[in-house]
Parts: structure tokens; C-alpha cells; sequence
């Protein structure tokens, strides 16, 4: 599915104070947030766009429709005040905020999800934004409580549609990742770069070497498993020292 960015609504054209200002010097944008704009049903994505960027009090980064649209209304080099209140890594200096175009007991669409999606995937590409970096404004906002947005998507099917982002296509012959594995990568908030780790398959199963490690290899990255419990990092030389053992040893 082919999406493109639409730049008709421009709110830096606008006086700085109006929803939008400067981030901090030194300051690039780390995370985003995911909102719902909550109007009124059947209102248009052209009149969401609108008012995100002729509003004084508001803005975001981005606006995304039901049917897959996507208006810029900010660059994200500048600062959206879309989060209010929030925990540090979202605040509005660190943050990109994309509204999505839904009012509260609509159905979400598959094309708004997929553009979403993309967006993110671009966003993360941009600006080295790691996947758990992607969270609802109900998870930022502060006091814990103050929003509900995203509307009418649960936590546990956001969380599976942002683990999707990054999720590899499993190659035939490939394993399973560990379920610790997957444990760590998750409450590391997605920091592994997935060039080293694909949450999603493995080269080898989980196994048990003479050392008394258990093991587990990727493409370029092998995690060790020691008997107290910890998970450490392999590379280069090591990973293929062990690729090559499990090759005559599976």
C-alpha cells in the first residue's frame, strides 16, 4: 500500500505561540506520541487538518485519516504542543505527536492503521526513534489517568500492532526466539537496533553448550545465557565460534 505525505496544511507559516514553537537547542525529537482527535462523528480530515493548524492552544506533528491520508502539519524539527503535562521521554520538546482522525466508538480502519504504520516506520528511520518509544498519550500524560486517547484501542492491541513495526518476515529453517529473550527485548523498550536482534526468528534454537552456557544465534549476534540468570551479547568472532559448534553438534 503506497501513502503519500500531504502538505497543504503548514502551521510554522503561522506566528511561533500559536500551538507550535522552537524545540531546545541540541534537542531532537526521540519518541511519539499517539493520539485520537475525539471530535465529533463525521466530521472530515480536511476539517481535523484545519483546525490543527489555525488552532492557537494545540498542534501536532501529524494528522492521519480514516481511509489513509496523511497531512504533515508540522516538520517535526519543531516543537508540537500536543502532550501537555507528560513523562519526560514524551514531553513536547522530545517528542513527535500524530493525531489519528477518529471520533470516540468509531470502528479504526485497516488503511488508518497501515498509514500509521508507515509513518511510524519512517519516523523511526528518521530519528533513530526506538519502538518503545512509540506510546499512547494515555501511557504519557501526566497525572497517570488524565487521557484516554488513543480511543477504542485497547493497550493490549496497540502493543501488538507497534510490535508489528519491526516485526521480520520468519525465513524457512530459522527458530523461535527465546521466550526470555523476547522478555528482555521487550522491557528494554525495543534499545536492541534490530540489525542486531530480529525479535522475531533466530539461526538456532536454544541450546545448551559444553561450557555450561545455553545459547542462542542471530545473523550477527548470539545472546549467552548464564546459569545466574543473565543475558549477555555476542558478536563476530565468538558467534561464529559457536555457529560453527552448532553446525557439527545440533
Amino acid at each position: 500500500m503506497t501513502f503519500v505525505i500531504d502538505l497543504r496544511w503548514r502551521k510554522h507559516h503561522r506566528p511561533v505561540g500559536t500551538g507550535w514553537d522552537y524545540r531546545p537547542k541540541g534537542i531532537k525529537p526521540s519518541s511519539a506520541v499517539i493520539h485520537t482527535t475525539n471530535g465529533n462523528r463525521g466530521s472530515s480530515f480536511e476539517a481535523e487538518a484545519d483546525y490543527l493548524e489555525a488552532s492557537s492552544g494545540v498542534g501536532a506533528h501529524y494528522l492521519v485519516g480514516q481511509r489513509g491520508q496523511i497531512a504533515e502539519i508540522l516538520p517535526p524539527i519543531y516543537r508540537a504542543w500536543h502532550a501537555g503535562a507528560a513523562k519526560d521521554d514524551w514531553i513536547n520538546s522530545r517528542s513527535i505527536g500524530i493525531e489519528c482522525h477518529h471520533a470516540v466508538g468509531e470502528a479504526w480502519t485497516h488503511e488508518q492503521r497501515a498509514a500509521l504504520a508507515w509513518l511510524c516506520q519512517r519516523l523511526m528511520a528518521d530519528w533513530s526513534i526506538v519502538l518503545g518509544a512509540i506510546e499512547t498519550h494515555r501511557f504519557v500524560a501526566l497525572p497517570a489517568g488524565r487521557k484516554p486517547d488513543p480511543s477504542d484501542w485497547t493497550d493490549r492491541s496497540f502493543y501488538d500492532w507497534r510490535a508489528a513495526l519491526i516485526a521480520p518476515v520468519q525465513p524457512a529453517g530459522t527458530y523461535p526466539v527465546a521466550l526470555e529473550l523476547k522478555v528482555a527485548w521487550q522491557s528494554s523498550g525495543g534499545l536492541w537496533h534490530p540489525s542486531q536482534f530480529a525479535p522475531g526468528y533466530a539461526l538456532t534454537p536454544f541450546f545448551r553448550h559444553p561450557d555450561g552456557h545455553q545459547y542462542q544465534l542471530f545473523e550477527r549476534s548470539g545472546a549467552r545465557f548464564t546459569p545466574q540468570g543473565t543475558i549477555e551479547w555476542l558478536f563476530t568472532e565468538e558467534v561464529e565460534r559457536l555457529k560453527q559448534w552448532w553446525r557439527t553438534h545440533p
